[in-house]
């Protein structure tokens, strides 16, 4: 379990350094949307619906493994967290996973916000808008 603990704190620093906030929120102060889409994702993994990346991490054998609300039913594991990756300010790079509010960018006061949820194993990333955002900066 040591090591299933490293390898996600690994792969959230990752997320961490490309602008990722990862802060500690508790489960019912998660926003149904954000939970029902965590739910969702780990659920079809353990049945196998999931695609999953080259490594195919299951759950018969525990690892830390990364979705991301944008790429529903995508499960891959700590060394290829670059599929979840989109262009750099594209239309989807900058749309809310929540309501789907196309945000305009910093330069106009509409930054998307890059967020990171962990829940067990699963590391799950989201963009939100300023009004979906499900914590806020303190």
């Amino acid at each position: 379990m040591a090591d299933a603990a490293r390898r996600i704190s690994a792969g959230v620093s990752r997320l961490a350094a490309t602008g990722h906030e990862v802060r500690q929120v508790a489960y019912k102060a998660a926003p149904e949307w954000l939970t029902l889409s965590i739910v969702a994702a780990f659920t079809e993994w353990a049945e196998g619906e999931a695609a999953t990346c080259q490594h195919r991490p299951t759950v018969a054998q525990p690892e830390p493994v990364f979705a991301a609300a944008w790429m529903p039913g995508l499960i891959v594991c700590a060394q290829c967290t670059d599929r979840l990756a989109l262009p750099a300010g594209s239309v989807r790079d900058r749309t809310c996973d929540a309501c789907g509010h196309i945000c305009a960018g910093p330069a106009h006061a509409d930054p998307i916000w890059a967020k990171t949820v962990v829940a067990g194993l699963l590391v799950y990333q989201i963009g939100v808008c300023r009004d979906c955002l499900p914590w806020r900066a303190s």
